[in-house]
């Protein structure tokens, strides 16, 4: 079952894939976000202020919470029905395992010419309680699917400028997402 999963969604991902990322975001209010997303969150004791946005991009419109629990940055991504797509948590680089570090690095040296990692997240999809328990006690059960998603500056070749690239690495089967970030300053919103 799990190996359906994973071929389904590196199938998806690839064909979803584009060359160019387009994001947006805005805060909503709560009252504008699903039920079933508040549903989800509401068993969830995050350490700060949650806050909401929607996000608009080349893959439609979605709704994001985004907060903190312990030492890691939560990004909890629903579809516009509420339906729960993925959890992402911000991780330093050198504290995932040794052979998860390496795979990342040897993509990237295959793919870049010279690169610096910005951002580093580890990416979980699976069913409502799977990611519960996924964010509450960093459980991962066999239905869980982890990608690792990284914001890279680099570049591609010596003749290439520097650019901002968002890459989607899954440990089977590599990269299954390589696009440009193409974005205004004000188009994306940190927390």
């Amino acid at each position: 079952m799990k190996w359906i999963l994973i071929a389904i969604y590196c199938l998806c991902s690839l064909i979803a894939s584009a060359q160019y990322k387009y994001e947006k975001e805005s805060r909503v209010k709560i009252k504008d976000v699903p039920a079933p997303a508040l549903e989800f969150t509401k068993k969830i004791k995050f350490d700060k202020r949650i806050k909401w946005y929607k996000e608009e991009s080349d893959q439609g419109l979605s709704y994001e919470l985004k907060s903190r629990i312990g030492d890691y940055k939560y990004s909890i991504e629903f579809d516009v029905n509420g339906l729960l797509l993925d959890v992402e948590r911000e991780v330093q680089l050198e504290k995932l395992p040794t052979h998860v570090q390496q795979l990342l690095v040897g993509r990237l040296n295959d793919k870049f010419e010279k690169y610096k990692i910005k951002k580093v997240q580890v990416q979980a999809k699976g069913n409502n309680n799977d990611l519960h328990q996924f964010i509450l006690n960093d459980s991962r059960s066999e239905q869980i699917i982890i990608s690792y998603e990284l914001v890279v500056k680099g570049t591609l070749s010596k003749k290439d400028d520097n650019k901002i690239y968002e890459i989607l690495i899954n440990p089977v089967f590599g990269i299954t997402s390589f696009k440009e970030v193409i974005s205004r300053p004000t188009d994306k919103l940190e927390f």
